[in-house]
């Protein structure tokens, strides 16, 4: 059967223009209710477009030398070296030359433009540049098949084979669902299979709910420390980000290092969980899961460690049993976690109300907040990363995307509940309840973080883009406990994923202090892995130990194999 490309495209260009139509719909709503102001002085405006206009002369004329002495265009740009322009051609080309200094030029044009900007509001300076950024990398020339030299070189080695394949590629993307029009496929994950080598520490399921399955792992020795370990990873992503291989596992290692870990596997939310919100979360998820691991292993505290929003979660959850009297917990370990929601970092882009309010008809219509949108909206977090790269491989180059287990996890999208939307994204994000606003209440009962005196461990990680390490320390202040306080080099997955073994990214330690600032000045920088210090840490709140356990009791007996079924479940 023929392929209408004509029409198709047809379809794809009434498409792109509904888009741009609604994004400028977004953008004009974003204006009126934030009521932007801001000044500017026209002087400095026209003495930046002169500044323009005079590099693009120099670059013009030294185009017009070049064609005729065949000599390489002189940098104009005093740009530093960037990774999209790294092929010899941007460089050695007069052309290909001409064409990257003269988008650098604008580029920083347009940077400098908006530093010259007064707004009364910095929130209102960070979106707007936020917004140039994305306009301008999009627009970048590496993006387009006649303007990127790598891309041409295989155009002619190919006999544009290349092109043809990536033209399948993009229809074949356009049949998706709207919900993943703009969505570029990141990796290969025909390879990675649960179970066998990824999440494939050996272990079983011994509890299971509506919410989530608890896995608990097989000890490898024949003692074991006698308080267990339980991980709560966030329920916006699958958990097995704690254990993608056995080098980079945390679960393997910690396991290895003679803890008991048990770890919970949250359901992928379908149109009939809808209803579930945090409070269900927090007593049907957490407060559950933190029973069933007492009794499993017949203690009356374990150790409790949340990454991300699981950090968020177990929090609440510990000042939620501490306003009821109920000691569970022998300590409380937070990975890049957000507790005060005053800094939101880059996601603080996505935050105002007019975008969120627009995304309402869906979420009312399915009961949930689609996780491809969110996928997107991270990926564009760090677009020339994890977007356009990927867009130039697929549709440029023709080339299938790379197999990687840490991509295969980020491309297992997982839904938020239609509450979880208004609780988390909406409340805790505008008001922040949690560091003094207008008190969270959980069946009745007032969470407030400075009742937690329990030891707690808070990890922030220096380059972390969704939760800012500067954020995640002033989370840690809002504890009364004694806690220590760590920066992980990298950002928020391979600051958090660091196994002693690589000896990759090292770590900063310090009492806490006033200010984020003073703190800074005073911690110590050390090597090696983070894990290894928390492992010490965990030891110096009970190092006892007892004979090894293997998964489940009488009471729950193992259920099925890890990695589960609840991770299976895709959108």
């Amino acid at each position: 059967m023929a392929v209408d490309y004509a029409s198709m495209l047809n379809k794809l260009t009434q498409e792109l223009a509904l888009q741009l139509q609604d994004s400028a719909q977004h953008f004009n709503r974003m204006l009126e209710y934030n009521d932007v102001k801001v000044s500017v002085e026209p002087s400095r405006l026209m003495q930046l477009q002169c500044d323009l206009f005079s590099r693009q002369s120099q670059l013009c004329s030294a185009m017009l030398t070049a064609l005729t002495d065949s000599k390489r265009l002189p940098e104009l740009t005093q740009a530093a070296t960037d990774p999209r322009f790294i092929d010899e051609a941007w460089h050695e080309q007069p052309a290909y030359s001409f064409i990257r200094q003269n988008y650098l030029l604008t580029a920083q044009m347009l940077e400098k433009q908006l530093d010259a900007l007064q707004f009364d509001r910095a929130d209102d300076a960070a979106h707007w540049r936020f917004y140039s950024r994305q306009l301008m990398n999009a627009v970048a020339p590496c993006n387009f098949p006649w303007t990127n030299p790598d891309v041409m070189r295989e155009v002619v080695q190919e006999q544009g084979e290349n092109l043809q394949r990536g033209f399948t590629n993009l229809l074949a993307d356009l049949q998706r669902s709207p919900l993943e029009a703009l969505k570029v496929n990141q990796v290969d994950s025909n390879g990675f299979h649960l179970g066998e080598n990824i999440a494939c520490t050996p272990g079983k399921v011994v509890f299971r709910n509506q919410l989530f399955e608890l896995l608990q792992y097989a000890p490898q020795g024949d003692t074991v420390y006698k308080t267990p370990l339980l991980l709560v990873p966030p329920f916006i992503n699958k958990f097995y980000i704690l254990d993608l291989n056995q080098k980079k596992s945390l679960v393997h290692w910690l396991v290895a290092q003679g803890f008991t870990v048990f770890i919970v596997s949250w359901i992928n939310p379908k149109e009939q969980h809808r209803n579930l919100g945090f409070a269900e979360y927090l007593r049907d998820g957490a407060v559950c899961a933190i029973d069933v691991v007492r009794r499993v292993c017949g203690v009356r505290k374990i150790h409790a460690a949340g990454y991300c929003v699981g950090g968020t979660l177990l929090a609440c959850t510990q000042a939620w049993l501490k306003a009821q009297g109920q000691n569970k917990l022998a300590s409380l370990t937070l990975l890049t976690t957000l507790l005060d929601f005053s800094e939101p970092g880059d996601l603080g882009h996505y935050l105002y109300p007019p975008l969120l309010d627009s995304f309402e008809p869906m979420i009312e219509a399915r009961g949930l907040l689609d996780g491809r949108v969110l996928a997107t909206s991270f990926n564009f977090l760090r677009e020339n990363d994890l977007y356009w790269p990927n867009f130039i491989n697929n549709y440029l180059k023709g080339k299938t995307p790379p197999a990687f287990d840490l991509l295969v996890w980020n491309s297992d999208s997982t839904h938020l509940t239609e509450q979880i939307f208004h609780t988390y994204v909406k409340d805790f994000y505008h008001y922040n309840p949690l560091a003094g606003g207008s008190p969270v209440l959980v069946d009745g009962v007032p969470l407030n973080l400075s009742a937690i005196d329990t030891p707690a461990y808070c990890l922030g990680a220096e380059k972390d883009h969704i939760v800012l390490w500067q954020a995640a320390y002033k989370s840690a202040k809002l504890l009364a406990g004694p806690t220590r306080f760590v920066q992980a080099g990298s950002g928020h997955i391979a600051g958090v994923i660091n196994p002693p073994c690589q000896q990759k990214y090292g770590y900063c330690v310090g009492a806490l202090q006033t200010s984020v600032s003073e703190w800074e000045a005073s911690a110590e920088a050390r090597s090696g892995s983070w894990w290894q210090d928390w492992q010490a840490w965990l030891l110096a709140q009970d190092s006892r130990q007892c004979p090894a356990r293997a998964p489940g009791s009488a009471q729950y007996p193992a259920l099925a194999e890890a990695p589960g079924d609840y991770v299976r479940v895709t959108i």
